[in-house]
């Protein structure tokens, strides 16, 4: 196995155990309603660390693993705005509806013409 490879092996591994954190922390947070602030701020918490490793690197030698991580990182934004809603985070909303919407049409057009689009949209939003 290469260095780039088990790189790779671990961000997968990392950034799947965030996913899970996130995603019990939001099941919780749902069901218990006096810990309900503690387990959505968790899950904000999970998710923003998902992110740090997730969206700098952005591409794993293996495109199984990248399509794993490219579906878990759609998943965590529906998550993160359900808990940035309980949060009453509303500035951090335009985060979340930006990275939705170039995750939409990252899905739509590819890679590159999403890329494009994102930078012409910059000077808009």
């Amino acid at each position: 196995m290469t260095d780039k490879a088990h790189t790779d092996e671990l961000l997968v591994y990392r950034c799947l155990c965030l996913y899970l954190r996130s995603v019990l922390s939001i099941s919780i947070g749902r069901e218990i309603e006096d810990t309900k602030t503690h387990h959505y701020a968790e899950a904000h918490a999970a998710i923003h660390d998902f992110n740090q490793i997730y969206l700098p690197r952005k591409a794993v030698q293996s495109p199984t693993a990248q399509n794993t991580l490219d579906d878990k990182y759609q998943m965590l934004l529906i998550f993160d705005f359900e808990a940035l809603l309980h949060l009453r985070e509303w500035q951090a909303m335009e985060t979340i509806m930006k990275a939705s919407t170039i995750s939409a049409y990252t899905n739509l057009l590819g890679d590159s013409s999403a890329a494009s689009w994102e930078r012409s949209v910059r000077g808009v939003c």
